[in-house]
């Protein structure tokens, strides 16, 4: 053989030992591998939307889902990393068995992860149900986490009601709007009702999950406090007196009623005296802070003049002039007294003189517009006497020595002196009724 030979044989040799090596190794290779490469968890992540929020679902899923050995893994945890580095963090775990055909699901909140790229993996924890010793992981590609969730959501105006009617305040009632916070400084104030007084401005501010559609939406207000309601008032009647004496008119008095003013025309007459003759409707309106429980209350009236009271009059006793002279008689004269009549009987003597003998009663008559004094009399008594009779004495000398023989006349029964006085009251009566038929005759 010669040298060069060797060379070459010995690197033959080198060769053959190299491809046997590796022969042996994949051999091994083909024989461990479905052991220890088979077994492991699988996962995938997306973005989704629950109820306007967004979130991050996982799909785990066993190798091995036909129920063989190493199907099953009662400990798989779901981590998440962020932007590729750092450490790897829990966000869920399950199991793999029979009962949920070696797959689950699940999902987490992706708000801590929004802007950001995240990639979640699968492992799994401690051994498989074959025993095959666990530690096995499936990552996903990396995503960002940027979907949009958010629903459109438009703030209303609250509803504002400005009150007509006292006692009842100016009031807002701010609307329940799906997706936004109603704000009145930092409170919220959904569906509440405001009343006055108050003031300010509502702002709004999109809920989780939702996205305003005008975020410079704001509403201001100002609303007044309720106006005190007035006191109900109820007009009173005036008081008319209607006079029953002379001189004094009818008089109306308008009452002082707290809370209303009455009117006679357009003048205020609270607490006046009204007297005749006068007539008129008076009204009534209420005083501030007041109402009238009857608007339409008024009262209309009618005075009439103090009847002129009449003139008091005295009645003049007749003027009697008694005779003092025999065979003149005396006389009665009866007074003019203005508003009064002296009658005898029927007949009207004022002014009169009537010659005596003569008596009687005058009765004292009133004319309309006059009465008598207090305590003036009624009647006047008058008497007349009849005037002496005038006799002739014949001088006769008397003897003294005559006397004796005076004759003394027995008495009769009757008092010549009582006779004298009734012949006398009879001549003057007949001589009043001669008079007074001369006077008819005349008249």
């Amino acid at each position: 053989m010669s040298l060069g030979f060797v060379p070459l044989r010995r690197g033959f040799e080198r060769l053959l030992a190299t491809l046997s090596a590796v022969a042996v190794l994949m051999s091994m290779m083909v024989v461990f591998a479905p052991a220890a490469l088979a077994h492991h968890p699988e996962v995938s992540a997306f973005q989704i939307c629950l109820e306007q929020r967004l979130a991050i679902q996982y799909d785990a899923i066993s190798w091995r889902t036909d129920g063989g050995s190493g199907s099953g893994h009662s400990n798989i945890d779901i981590e998440v990393r962020v932007n590729g580095t750092g450490s790897w963090f829990p966000v869920g775990n399950g199991a793999f068995n029979a009962e949920n055909n070696y797959r689950f699901s699940g999902t987490f909140d992706a708000d801590p992860y929004l802007g950001d790229s995240i990639e979640v993996r699968a492992l799994s924890v401690g051994p498989w149900d074959n025993g095959v010793e666990g530690g096995q992981t499936w990552t996903t590609s990396g995503f960002t986490v940027d979907q949009n969730c958010n629903e459109e959501a438009t703030p209303v105006d609250p509803v504002v009601t400005v009150s007509e009617v006292c006692g009842v305040a100016d009031s807002l009632v701010v609307p329940n709007t799906p997706g936004v916070d109603y704000l009145l400084g930092q409170q919220v104030v959904n569906g509440q009702t405001i009343t006055g007084a108050a003031s300010g401005t509502i702002t709004a501010q999109a809920q989780t999950g939702f996205a305003l559609t005008d975020s410079s939406w704001s509403f201001a207000f100002a609303l007044e406090a309720d106006d005190p309601c007035p006191e109900r008032v109820t007009p009173v009647d005036p008081v008319v007196t209607v006079s029953e004496v002379c001189g004094v008119a009818d008089s109306l008095v308008v009452p002082n009623t707290p809370g209303v003013d009455y009117l006679l025309g357009q003048q205020v007459v609270n607490g006046q005296t009204i007297t005749g003759a006068a007539s008129g409707t008076i009204t009534a309106q209420a005083q501030t802070g007041f109402a009238l429980t009857d608007s339409s209350w008024s009262f209309a009236f009618a005075l009439e003049a103090g009847s002129p009271c009449p003139e008091v009059v005295t009645p003049a006793n007749p003027t009697i002039v008694q005779s003092s002279t025999c065979a003149v008689q005396g006389s009665v004269t009866f007074p003019r007294t203005p508003g009064i009549r002296y009658l005898l009987g029927e007949v009207d003597v004022s002014g009169q003189t009537l010659t005596g003998p003569v008596s009687g009663t005058v009765t004292v008559g009133v004319l309309p517009g006059f009465v008598l004094s207090v305590g003036a009399p009624t009647q006047l008594t008058f008497v007349v006497a009849p005037a002496a009779m005038c006799d002739e004495v014949l001088a006769e000398e008397i003897e003294p020595d005559e006397v004796d023989d005076v004759v003394t006349l027995p008495f009769t029964g009757i008092d010549s002196e009582k006779l004298l006085g009734t012949s006398i009251l009879l001549l003057a009566i007949g001589i009043y009724l001669i008079q007074f038929a001369r006077r008819g005759e005349e008249g």
